[in-house]
């Protein structure tokens, strides 16, 4: 299939701990510093991670532009509450 649509996916009053961790989009793991992923709300150590340095509750919402079967864009943008 030819895949070319875009999704949004949005995730509210998420409890969140401090520490690092990564999405998985389509059987892929991607952290902060892929370049098909854009990150805003929290911070990127350079370890290929999202990071949260403190616990809190956030609403997310990830946009994901497929292209020719595969995600060709992602941006999560996290909202702490």
């Amino acid at each position: 299939y030819t895949y070319i649509y875009t999704y949004v996916y949005n995730v509210t009053n998420c409890a969140f701990e401090a520490g690092e961790f990564k999405v998985r989009v389509n059987g892929g793991w991607y952290g902060a510093g892929n370049g098909e992923l854009t990150l805003e709300g929290i911070d990127y150590t350079g370890t290929d991670n999202f990071t949260l340095a403190a616990a809190g509750t956030y609403d997310a919402k990830f946009t994901v532009v497929w292209a020719n079967g595969k995600a060709s864009s992602i941006k999560v943008v996290f909202t702490k509450k």
